[in-house]
């Protein structure tokens, strides 16, 4: 009986895919305050004007940050460096790649003071994605957007010739 075995090793495996990814974080609140959008969120206006964002009266950015991602797994620190955020820190780790649906794979890891306040997993596929932290209350939240792209799939490595 012969057995045999065969090991596809592609030019460029999926786990060697990069992404780029931008975090913005915006905080949105009821408040007394006429309705109004900080100008800087206009590329969002969108996704916060239908639910749940609609019951939001003022939306002001805080931040945004790029994060480059080059190997699977990789992990990025976020620092806060916003006095409104004070005692905040998070960790983004590119987790994987989904070759086949063209999915980032993400874990997000946001702390307060050392408390974890949320610890989600997020499936990326191009649109902007969300993610709502009550602070310091449920009708005053933090917003984080994360929006991320998949790096263009490195070329793969010329044949060689053995003789």
């Amino acid at each position: 009986m012969l057995l045999v075995l065969a090991v596809l090793i592609p030019g460029t495996a999926a786990a060697d895919r990069g992404a780029t990814c931008t975090l913005t974080v915006l905080e949105a609140h009821d408040g007394e305050a006429a309705p109004s959008m900080d100008p800087a969120l206009a590329p969002f206006e969108a996704l916060l004007s239908v639910p749940p964002f609609t019951i939001f009266k003022v939306f002001k950015k805080l931040l945004a940050t790029s994060l480059e991602f080059t190997t699977i797994p990789e992990e990025r620190a976020v620092a806060f460096p916003v006095a409104s955020l004070s005692g905040l820190s998070a960790r983004v780790t590119y987790s994987g790649y989904s070759e086949q649906a063209g999915d980032l794979l993400f874990q997000f890891k946001l702390s307060k003071d050392g408390q974890t306040l949320l610890e989600p997993t997020i499936r990326l596929s191009g649109a902007p994605l969300p993610l709502v932290v009550p602070w310091p209350d449920p009708m005053n939240v933090l917003i984080f957007v994360f929006q991320c792209t998949a790096a263009p799939e490195a070329a793969a490595a010329p044949a060689q010739d053995v003789h």
